[in-house]
């Protein structure tokens, strides 16, 4: 899979962490789906949206029409499977408990499709772990994400070549590009001089 082939992202997990990256996907012309077992998180990441918007238009990042684009490109659901389905590319920040992970994982490896590159945001587990028991487990990668998500770059862990084989590399490499820093298709946003810059490893 290469980067232009990835429209629609889905996001899993809209606790601390989920509506933010969500917001910064679609900020970046990405379909976004962020979902959640919990209708009482679905409605609270509504306002988390929002605020996230609101900050970056006040911020300098984005006009109010860009802003309200970029929302248009959000789906809020409680049907993981249809989320997941849909995406090109899914990346999990569900609680950070092994068990918790690894059953996430077992559902996203049944329910998107089999080029569809899973990242999970763990900031300890090891990504070689995540991938026990996952079919196709070379597209399983880190993608570790700092608060807040819609201003600090996301971290990409990209897995040593022994672990993998046709490795979704060429596609991680350009990634480097995303999330806040801009995508082929948009404009640069203004940096902070506080914004850490992003790290490959």
């Amino acid at each position: 899979m290469s980067i232009e082939n990835i429209k629609t992202v889905a996001v899993v997990g809209a606790g601390t962490m989920g509506p933010g990256m969500a917001a910064t996907f679609a900020r970046y012309g990405f379909d976004t789906y962020l979902s959640d077992i919990k209708d009482e998180q679905i409605e609270k990441a509504k306002g988390t949206i929002d605020f996230v918007f609101k900050t970056l238009v006040g911020g300098g990042f984005l006009t109010e029409a860009e802003a309200e684009e970029a929302k248009k490109r959000i789906t809020l659901t409680t049907n993981q499977a249809e989320a997941v389905g849909k995406a090109d590319f899914v990346v999990e920040t569900v609680p950070e408990r092994l068990e918790i992970k690894k059953a996430v994982f077992e559902e996203l490896s049944k329910q998107s499709k089999p080029g569809t590159i899973l990242a999970s945001n763990t900031s300890g587990i090891p990504i070689t772990t995540l991938q026990e028991g996952i079919s196709h487990p070379n597209r399983v990668v880190g993608m570790h994400w700092s608060n807040p998500p819609h201003l600090i770059p996301a971290n990409l862990r990209i897995l040593p070549e022994r672990a993998q084989t046709k490795s979704p590399r060429p596609v991680l490499a350009r990634l480097k590009v995303w999330l806040p820093h801009p995508h082929p298709r948009f404009p640069r946003p203004p940096r902070s001089r506080t914004t850490p810059r992003r790290s490959i490893r």
